[in-house]
């Protein structure tokens, strides 16, 4: 489904700060346990995932972000952003908890601004970009 002009606006933004700010997570494979509970993070779960991890540790933050795959990647005629959740210790790096995500190698921009906006691309799921709207000014 395409995302609403709006949404495809800075979903263009977001991919022209590719060059910038790309960073890229690596994948830590975690459980918590304690007070007789057991959990994993769940597949298609980033978002919530995030959340309980940095509950249950002080000092990790929940960073907001977006996942940009190109045509290259995919093979597809268009860019994909996705709204996507890491985990960032205090010594830095990101973190990808959620299985089979199969992050490592896509670009992850930060989230600049309030959580509401990031949100609405939670919400859209994907949002598709033509090419063309790269060019256009």
């Amino acid at each position: 489904m395409w995302a609403s002009e709006d949404l495809t606006r800075r979903a263009v933004e977001i991919i022209r700060r590719l060059p910038t700010e790309a960073e890229y997570a690596r994948f830590t494979p975690i459980k918590l346990e304690g007070n007789g509970t057991s959990w994993v993070p769940r597949q298609h779960n980033c978002h919530a995932n995030v959340a309980t991890v940095v509950n249950w540790y002080e000092g990790l933050k929940h960073i907001f972000g977006y996942l940009v795959l190109s045509p290259e990647m995919t093979g597809l005629s268009h860019w994909i952003v996705m709204a996507h959740s890491l985990v960032e210790p205090p010594e830095g790096g990101l973190l990808e908890i959620t299985p089979e995500a199969g992050t490592e190698e896509v670009p992850f921009i930060r989230h600049d601004g309030d959580v509401a906006a990031h949100e609405e691309f939670r919400k859209a799921v994907k949002v598709f970009v033509q090419p063309s709207a790269l060019s256009a000014a």
